[in-house]
């Protein structure tokens, strides 16, 4: 194996990342059934209680599968927001939150499914429901075969509302995994769900009906939605969708979902609510523990290749959202056995490995960025005459 007579790794980032000790305190979610915090951009929990795929009551929150399936069906077209919804007698639900909708009256799609996102109405959320599948049965028919498909096994709907089914009084439940996953795709698929989330409030003067949105966090800087929901059986929930703002517009690498599901009281939801969008906000951020583009290294000193340095780079990157004061190591390890001599673009030839708080998280693959070819001897013989060439012309100017 070729011996090196100069070993140099020249980090064209730094490898090793260290910050440090100011530990935020964890996250203390009071008096609540299930609850996760979680970065969208890094894909990862930040924190979470151990129940999270225990199926529980979820109330209104159940919009949000009724939003799903809407907002998919006004992508491929089969509905608009301009269609118009005639009222019927069989959506003038008479309890819970509802907007006091009449037989006859007339709503486009769009402002009916941004009341049923700003004010939890379930009377429009049934109009809705009739609209898309023709009746609400068939509507809970196509969530039910929805969930199945996205694998929400402890997923049951009864109604496209969320309110205790009559008379049995059963109730739509999900586990706060399944809701997040939900939300997530929400967000993802449909960039434009905001367009129905974040109204300040629906008004209705003939009716006599002005209710703020139902958004316990609604109006602080980065918040867009997404859903509350309350049963005596589900208690006080709430998925917040939120994320950081920079010289006042959204800051891609820090957007934040919050599922809470069953708080004990309203003033928990609100409390636990601004409580988690502070703490998220003031402690976590997005860090690039490994990336191809800013974890290249270069290895010089390879006096027996053509070559003036083989570059390398990490398989994959690795991204997670971080509490700020975390120490973070990432390692590049050589593979000890290598010869340089069969190396070729694309090859294997070490690993990398990140570190958080001393605890190996993650690794992935070294890749050679260029291949290696020897010199042969009438390299070095042409090497040999260029440097006395050189010298002697250096000797002649001075």
């Amino acid at each position: 194996m070729h011996k090196f007579k100069r070993s140099i790794i020249s980090l064209l980032v730094a490898l090793m990342l260290c910050t440090n000790l100011s530990f935020a305190k964890d996250l203390e979610v009071k008096d609540t059934r299930a609850y996760i915090l979680y970065n969208v951009e890094t894909d990862s929990i930040i924190a979470s209680s151990a129940n999270i795929n225990e199926s529980v009551p979820i109330a209104s929150v159940s919009k949000l599968m009724t939003f799903y399936i809407a907002l998919n069906k006004l992508k491929s077209g089969e509905i608009h927001e301009s269609d118009e919804i005639e009222i019927k007698s069989e959506d003038c639900y008479p309890t819970g939150n509802r907007l006091g909708i009449k037989p006859g009256e007339r709503y486009t799609l769009k402002r009916m499914l941004e009341i049923m996102m700003t004010n939890s109405c379930n009377d429009v959320t049934a109009a809705i429901a009739r609209h898309i599948a023709g009746s609400e049965s068939a509507f809970v028919t196509m969530m039910n075969e929805k969930a199945k498909e996205l694998d929400y096994n402890g997923a049951v709907f009864y109604n496209a509302h969320g309110l205790p089914r009559l008379p049995d009084l059963k109730q739509n439940s999900m586990c706060a995994k399944d809701v997040l996953d939900l939300s997530k795709r929400i967000i993802k698929e449909h960039p434009n769900y905001i367009d129905y989330t974040i109204t300040v409030a629906i008004d209705y003067p003939e009716k006599n009906y002005h209710e703020e949105n139902t958004n316990p966090i609604f109006g602080r800087d980065g918040v867009t939605g997404l859903k509350t929901g309350t049963t005596r059986a589900a208690g006080n929930c709430f998925v917040a969708t939120f994320h950081s703002i920079g010289d006042g517009v959204k800051t891609e690498d820090n957007e934040f979902i919050f599922v809470m599901l069953g708080a004990k009281t309203k003033e928990l939801r609100v409390e636990n609510s601004a409580y988690v969008y502070e703490y998220a906000l003031d402690n976590y951020s997005k860090k690039i523990l490994l990336s191809k583009k800013a974890s290249k290294i270069a290895k010089y000193g390879l006096d027996d290749y053509k070559e003036e340095m083989l570059e390398i780079e990490p398989k994959e990157d690795f991204v997670r959202s971080l509490n700020n004061g975390i120490n973070t190591e990432t390692k590049f390890i050589m593979d000890a056995d290598l010869d340089y001599s069969h190396v070729k673009e694309g090859d294997v030839i070490g690993e990398y490995k990140v570190y958080i708080d001393s605890e190996e998280v993650f690794k992935t693959d070294a890749i050679a960025m260029n291949s290696l070819t020897k010199k042969t001897i009438f390299d070095r013989i042409y090497e040999f005459f260029m440097n006395v060439w050189s010298f002697e012309k250096l000797s002649t100017a001075e």
